[in-house]
């Protein structure tokens, strides 16, 4: 009697636990889709590196993890490379990069709650879906040089432009939950205005830089030809990322063209 007594009060002191282990589960899950894959990447990284992977991480300096697949290396080599050629100060601060498969970004549990094809984070590393380009490559270095540059110059950078949250039609929840991202408000027509070049920039200073970054690699005109270019919010915000070198000179010219300032 006293045995059963002892079971029923372990079961019930033991069940709040595993609730509050899956609900913590669950919501790892929902914020951090990719956390789980990141983590067996990790752990056996050693057993799958390759030579290609080796040398990525000494011509650059960092640490790879993720898709041993040779190709996918190869081709992010390749895409670093070209960064490294035109502006070297964008991968000085990045630690770790993390290339995930197409096998761990098509996971069901994964595909639900990721709405991103990169992620930067604050310990220097960033995260690239097999489905990434050279824009998203940039995009998340940006985010890393942006982390590490002086309070000062965040300050002078999120004091540049105008605070214009509240005029767009784009909330944190449509950002991450929404199956198609609305424009702006104003007349919802599609193009940039204030000094950000899309919505999302819009909801937050950091990410308006890094879009700008990974846009000065596009090899076509948008969306610099759609811009506002008697807003001169637009080239305080070019002028800033040319002094603090997430751009060059080059592509401030070539992004000015596109503009006709």
């Amino acid at each position: 009697m006293v045995n059963c007594l002892f079971k029923s009060r372990k079961s019930i002191l033991t069940w709040p636990l595993r609730l509050t282990t899956i609900a913590l589960l669950a919501f790892l899950q929902i914020s951090d889709p990719t956390y789980f894959p990141r983590i067996y990447y990790r752990l056996t990284d050693k057993l799958s590196e390759t030579k290609i992977e080796k040398q990525l991480e000494k011509d650059f300096k960092t640490n790879y993890v993720g898709d041993s697949d040779e190709t996918a290396i190869k081709n992010l080599y390749a895409k670093l490379l070209i960064i490294q050629n035109e502006n070297p100060a964008l991968l000085e601060h990045v630690k770790r990069i993390e290339l995930l498969s197409r096998t761990v970004c098509d996971n069901s549990f994964v595909k639900a709650f990721n709405r991103n094809v990169g992620v930067a984070r604050l310990n220097n590393s960033i995260e690239l879906h097999y489905d990434y380009d050279i824009n998203t490559l940039a995009h998340e270095l940006a985010h890393i040089k942006y982390f590490n540059t002086s309070k000062k110059s965040k300050e002078k950078f999120n004091s540049l432009l105008e605070d214009k949250t509240n005029e767009l039609s784009c909330t944190w929840l449509q950002y991450k939950f929404g199956k198609e991202l609305p424009f702006w408000k104003e007349d919802n027509s599609f193009g940039p205005k204030y000094g950000y070049i899309n919505v999302i920039g819009a909801l937050d200073d950091d990410e308006n830089l890094a879009y700008y970054v990974g846009a000065a690699y596009n090899d076509y005109a948008y969306p610099w030809n759609a811009i506002d270019n008697t807003d001169p919010a637009y080239k305080k915000v070019l002028n800033y990322l040319l002094e603090e070198q997430f751009i060059t000179q080059k592509q401030y010219n070539k992004i000015c063209s596109y503009a006709e300032f």
